[in-house]
C-alpha cells in the first residue's frame, strides 16, 4: 500500500484569470493534500501574485451492467450508465481552510 502519491492539478489565479498547473503529495489513506502557498506563473503569462492552494481530489466513475456471455467468457460489459452531474456523490471537504 501506497502512503503517499504526487498529483498534477490545474487552478485558475483568482487575481489574473490565467490558468496554472501545480503539483502536489496526496498523503495518508485518506488522501490528504496541505494547504500550500504557490505564486502565478510569470513565465507562462501569470501575474506572479502568491495565493493558498487545497487540492480536492474527485474521482468519476463510469458504471457498466454485466451481462452474461453466450461463450464461456463469463461476463461481458454491457451499456454504460453513467451518473448525472446533480446527482452524483460529492466527498466531504478533507480540511476546513
Amino acid at each position: 500500500m501506497c502512503d503517499s502519491i504526487d498529483v498534477r492539478f490545474k487552478w485558475q489565479c483568482p487575481y489574473c484569470g490565467h490558468q496554472n498547473t501545480s503539483v502536489t503529495r496526496l498523503v495518508g489513506p485518506n488522501g490528504r493534500a496541505e494547504v500550500r502557498l504557490a505564486y502565478c506563473d510569470m513565465d507562462e503569462g501569470g501575474c506572479d501574485n502568491q495565493v493558498a492552494l487545497r487540492p480536492l481530489v474527485t474521482i468519476a466513475a463510469t458504471v457498466y451492467k454485466l451481462i452474461e456471455a453466450d461463450n464461456d467468457a463469463g461476463y461481458k460489459l454491457g451499456e454504460a450508465s453513467p451518473a448525472p452531474a446533480d446527482e452524483a456523490i460529492e466527498s466531504s471537504p478533507l480540511d476546513n481552510f
